[in-house]
């Protein structure tokens, strides 16, 4: 019966462990857009379309340097953002120990110390979306991947925690056709 109930115990710090750590972990991913995106950025700044002597576009070129440069900034400053955090403190409520009933919310924090470590992958995303018959949506994300480690309760745990920021995105206008036959 102890063994049962330890299980359960490690069972409910887990679920409330990965909730509070995604929550801080989304907390810095969205402290440090902001921050890196306090400056407006426009779409020209991450993309050049050339276009020929009649203005029809011929390319849609990605600022590589420029994606590089916000990426890498970003990577680093959420790196040195989790690295300083050091612990995290959550408190399980004493009924979580009881399983799914009423009480599971219930009574006074355990105390519990998080620690963390992990690593951060971020890219651009670039996507062309059919808008119409002329018409096409550019849209450019930045896809943010931690994969986190965390010790807790005599147990370790790996969380996988994946943002899609939304950078910007425009509507390229063609030329319109003098028939549309759609087969679909």
């Amino acid at each position: 019966l102890a063994k049962y109930a330890a299980n359960i115990f490690i069972l409910y710090i887990d679920e409330f462990a990965e909730y509070q750590v995604k929550s801080a972990i989304n907390v810095v991913i969205y402290d440090i857009i902001k921050r890196t995106f306090l400056e407006e950025l426009y779409y020209d700044d991450f993309v050049h379309i050339d276009k020929d002597n009649e203005g029809q576009i011929v390319a849609i070129t990605m600022n590589t340097a420029r994606i590089n440069t916000v990426t890498a900034s970003i990577s680093r400053e959420i790196q040195y953002k989790i690295n300083s955090m050091d612990k995290l403190n959550i408190k399980v409520p004493f009924g979580a120990l009881l399983g799914d009933t009423i009480l599971y919310n219930m009574g006074p924090g355990i105390c519990i110390k998080l620690r963390q470590y992990g690593n951060i992958e971020t890219e651009f995303k670039s996507e062309f979306i059919e808008e119409g018959i002329n018409q096409t949506k550019h849209k450019i994300a930045l896809l943010i991947r931690i994969n986190i480690g965390v010790s807790v309760a005599f147990t370790k745990k790996r969380y996988d925690i994946t943002t899609t920021i939304p950078v910007t995105e425009t509507i390229i206008v063609g030329k319109v056709p003098g028939s549309y036959f759609n087969y679909r």
